[in-house]
């Protein structure tokens, strides 16, 4: 069923278009809006628009046009902003509804209300679409001017409590652009809204945002289809097959039946021959769990009618034995819908089989690819076309490019690996560092190709161990890999909301288990040495190196950015495009070789990225088997360390260039040491002078790096940002790295790096992004505990990384406050519930009559005690440059230009220290804590208002 809702801003201009679109794309049911036309002309535009029924109201503004063929429309229910009407349409019977919301937001509360009234009694499915005329976050808003807030928070609780669903959407981002008297303006003021009951009714709901030609607004279409298949699914384990009392024996006696030899192939075979068993045992033991309990179900009804009308002591056992059954299925498919979900927040007992199975449903169908453009910018809709077009995308991908000689980067590269260190580095692995390796591995992380992953291992050790320990000896000594041992998945993550092309996906690998702990047993032992050879400007992956230090850092550059030199400051940031997937294997290996890794860890390394075969994940299906030649695996362990060793071709040559002044360097004045760069994995910071000279020495230096290591900086997404002295050449700047122009304040480790203080208007995104970890399904299927839980651990955690290096606007902390308290408390009858405690209450810890949830405002304060601590205490590049910057002689009263950083760390000293003291060694010792170790949940402890302990708590917790 196809059906397109569309603001026309008049049917007499649109008509042909309108026309064109019913034909394109087998429109169903139409929803006009705004027509603009006399109600007596809506019959004569059926036949124009290829329909034979049309429905109208006296108000003239919405009209509805169906194919009484395809469709049969009913029970119309009419009002000036909404047409409700009932739909019957092949297996769809249920509900749509037109909006056109009215531009006051005080009038368009009616129609919230009346939309909140009509969906408490709505039991059927359920689609909600037209214009809204109101956005539902600030990122759906673009332009000049800030969108009212009492709009959004209207608009946002009444999807909330209609318990409706807001799909990804293929198109553009915003569905109305305009001219106001500040600039033009783009909003997201119409959409397509569905409810849990169109998610279980449809396998596929494809929302897209059609050219808005020739009205003001974008046509929402809608398509929803049934009995799409994507191929078969691969084998999965169980994690509720470990519960049953035959597993192990059913395990025990398929492993022992296998005579294949040890190592990579026999542990292959004996997992392929194990997959089989399991697959029988499991049809034999749990059968189909979801027609298991409706049969229980039927049973229980059976025996219960059958006690009541004959209590005998025997039809009660039989009830209560029925009763008991019903309820072991329930615990299985609990288990069944937690595994799919994977929520890592979620303790044991705080959720139910309602809310995973919502949880897995919503996430499928975000994830499903119903149409994707291919390299030629075709449309693909097919599940065969979309399939090949991947493949063929990650096949070019993963192929080589002409290599050129990397000498001009690797000349910079010394010899710093010992002999111990590559003894250390290549030795035959014992039992106990492999079974360290597999407990250290995500034992619910999604498996490989086989299908099995660390809760099985974990749990079978005792049978498998052995097998597994000859698997990664004989990976270690060199030999050839199996194909079934080193094939991947290609799991395709969005990047954006609504991607539109394979590039917009993040290819994350899906190794089998076993090759995951080959790699993470060669990860430990590289991360012990990784210090000597990484340059302090790189900070992902490394121990000891904190991401926070790398965005102070960023900050304290950018704080410098209009400092008075000739050329002026100019900051770039680089956009690596595909970084993992691009890294030359040759490149890397002249890398290892250069810091003085052995032939043999070399070997093992390519040995272990030239075996792999990899099948691309469309909806659920492995498509394709081939064999990358370049890249290393996003999701292996290693890889992270690789990719930074590659990167230290470009750290060191960078760095050398900078010191010979081939390229000038970014002007700190008299405070602190200039920084080159900063790079966190593929996220890179260039701070360099705007001279031309010198830019084109660094654009030179860019290109020969991307010949050599195989990278590719996108253009289009690395920017400028240019400091008041460069902003006259600013454009000179661009046309000579063809890179865009930005201006502050700008995204670097998810992090608003500004000068001055953090504004409101530079937070909507994390506003945005609670909003989505709070939507109202999680509200409507998790119990107030479950609420609680995700409150603690997950929605009172999203500022946490923000707060550890900036603080926030205090409207942005009461608006993230005012989003918890109202999940918390939920709602009834689609009415927000009475809030029985202040939330400055509820932040309380439980002794003191609180729920131990963390206040907003006492965290800021306890991350600035924290970045006090690690300035006083810390010996890292950070600590050196700060103190660099801000060495007074033990002076920290700040200055009028010194940064927001160090004005929040002068603002608490005294404080501070009132919280320390010095032992004897004229150490400084934290006291809130015996160790003398700063812990952040003693600040906070320390820096909270502390309250008295409630008469209920001590009677209930009574130390007697």
């Amino acid at each position: 069923m196809n059906c397109l809702f569309w603001n026309v801003r008049g049917l007499e201009s649109s008509c042909s278009r309108l026309y064109s679109l019913t034909q394109q794309w087998r429109i169903h049911i139409l929803i006009v809006i705004e027509p603009i036309v006399a109600n007596s002309k809506a019959s004569n535009y059926k036949s124009q628009l290829g329909f034979n029924e049309v429905a109208i109201s006296g108000i003239n503004k919405i009209w509805v046009y169906w194919s009484s063929e395809n469709v049969q429309l009913s029970d119309f229910i009419w009002h000036e902003q909404y047409v409700h009407f009932k739909v019957s349409s092949g297996s769809f019977l249920g509900w749509i509804t037109g909006i056109y919301g009215d531009h006051n937001y005080v009038i368009r509360r009616q129609l919230w209300a009346d939309l909140a009234t009509f969906s408490q009694t709505m039991k059927d499915p359920w689609i909600v679409g037209g214009d809204f005329n109101s956005i539902a976050n600030f990122n759906e808003h673009q332009g000049r001017g800030i969108p009212a807030l009492a709009s959004i928070q209207d608009f946002s609780n009444c999807i909330s409590m209609c318990n409706l669903v807001d799909l990804p959407y293929n198109g553009c981002k915003y569905t109305w652009t305009g001219t106001r008297s500040n600039g033009r303006v783009w909003r997201r003021l119409d959409r397509c809204l569905i409810n849990n009951l169109c998610l279980d009714l449809f396998d596929s709901i494809q929302i897209s945002h059609l050219n808005s030609s020739p009205s003001d607004h974008n046509p929402i279409l809608i398509q929803c289809s049934s009995c799409i298949s994507y191929g078969p699914r691969p084998f999965r384990f169980q994690n509720m097959w470990t519960t049953h009392h035959t597993f192990m024996e059913t395990v025990q006696r398929s492993w022992n039946a296998q005579n294949h030899g040890g190592g990579m192939r026999g542990l292959v075979r004996k997992l392929q021959a194990l997959k089989k068993d399991l697959r029988n045992w499991n049809l034999k033991t749990f059968g189909n769990i979801f027609a298991d309990i409706k049969c229980c179900e039927a049973e229980v009804l059976e025996t219960e009618k059958t006690f009541e009308e004959n209590p005998s002591s025997e039809n009660r056992e039989k009830w209560s034995q029925s009763r008991a059954l019903l309820m072991s299925k329930y615990k299985l498919e609990k288990k069944f819908w937690k595994q799919k979900a994977n929520i890592k927040w979620l303790k044991e007992g705080d959720a139910n089989t309602a809310f995973f199975h919502s949880f897995v449903k919503i996430r499928n169908k975000m994830q499903t690819i119903t149409s994707i453009n291919d390299s030629d910018g075709n449309l693909l809709t097919s599940s065969p076309d979309i399939g090949a077009a991947a493949v063929d995308f990650f096949k070019g991908l993963y192929s080589v490019e002409p290599e050129v000689a990397a000498d001009q980067i690797l000349q910079f590269i010394p010899e710093i690996i010992t002999e111990e260190d590559n003894i250390m580095l290549s030795s035959l692995p014992e039992e106990e560092e492999v079974k360290k390796a597999v407990w250290d591995l995500n034992p619910k992380g999604a498996p490989g190709p086989d299908g099995f992953n660390g809760k099985f291992f974990r749990k079978c050790w005792s049978i498998v161990g052995k097998d597994v320990t000859l698997a990664v000896q004989e990976f270690f000594l060199g030999i050839n890999i199996p194909a079934g041992f080193a094939s991947s998945w290609i799991v395709l993550i969005p990047k954006t909301d609504r991607p539109s092309s394979f590039s917009e996906f993040r290819p994350i690998c899906l190794s089998n288990f076993v090759n995951k702990v080959c790699t993470k047993v060669l990860a430990f032992r590289l991360s012990s040495i990784l210090s000597k050879i990484i340059s302090k400007e790189q900070a992902g992956f490394m121990k000891g190196r904190d991401i926070a230090d790398q965005a102070l850092m960023a900050q304290e550059m950018i704080h410098a950015i209009d400092k008075k030199i000739r050329g002026g400051n100019v900051v770039i940031k680089l956009d690596m495009a595909k970084a993992f997937d691009r890294v030359s294997w040759k490149f890397l290996s002249d890398v290892l070789k250069r810091f003085g890794f052995s032939a043999r860890f070399i070997m093992l390394v390519m040995n272990n990225l030239k075996s792999t075969f990899l099948s691309v994940l469309v909806n659920g299906s492995p498509q394709g088997f081939f064999k990358p030649l370049r890249g290393v695996k996003q999701g292996d362990p290693l890889s992270p360390f690789l990719f930074i060793i590659a990167a230290e071709g470009f750290s060191r040559a960078l760095n050398w260039h900078m010191e010979q002044g081939h390229i000038k360097p970014y002007w700190m004045g008299n405070q602190g040491f200039p920084v080159s760069h900063l790079g966190f994995a593929d996220d890179i910071l260039v701070f360099l002078n705007g001279e031309i000279r010198s830019i084109i020495r660094f654009k030179k230096f860019i290109g020969l790096y991307q010949a050599a290591s195989g990278q590719a900086v996108n253009l289009d997404k690395s920017s400028i940002v240019c400091g008041k002295y460069a902003e006259r050449r600013s454009r000179i700047l661009k046309d000579a790295l063809g890179m865009n122009l930005s201006s502050l304040p700008m995204k670097y480790l998810g992090v608003n790096l500004h000068r001055g203080i953090n504004r409101f208007n530079y937070c909507s995104q994390l506003i945005s992004q609670f909003e989505k970890k709070s939507t109202p399904w999680k509200q409507k299927n998790l119990s107030q505990g479950g609420r609680l839980i995700l409150i603690k651990h997950v929605l009172n955690s999203i500022p946490l990384h923000t707060l550890a290096t900036d603080t926030l606007p205090k409207k942005v902390k009461r608006i993230l406050e005012c989003k918890m308290a109202d999940f918390f408390w939920g709602s009834s009858n689609h009415k927000r519930k009475y809030h029985w405690k202040s939330w400055s209450r509820l932040c309380g810890p439980t002794e003191e009559g609180g729920l131990g949830i963390r206040s907003l405002t006492d965290l800021e304060k306890s991350f600035t005690l924290k970045l006090w601590w690690k300035w006083k205490t810390g010996n890292t590049f950070w600590n050196t440059f700060i103190n660099d910057k801000y060495s007074r002689e033990g002076n920290i009263i700040p200055k009028i230009t010194d940064s927001p950083f160090w004005k929040r760390i002068c603002a608490i000293n005294s404080e501070a220290l009132s919280a320390c003291s010095y032992n004897s060694s004229g150490v400084i010792c934290w006291d809130l804590e015996s160790s003398g170790c700063f812990t952040l949940q003693s600040a906070y402890n320390f820096i909270r208002e502390e309250n008295v302990s409630t008469f209920a708590f001590k009677q209930i917790w009574h130390p007697d």
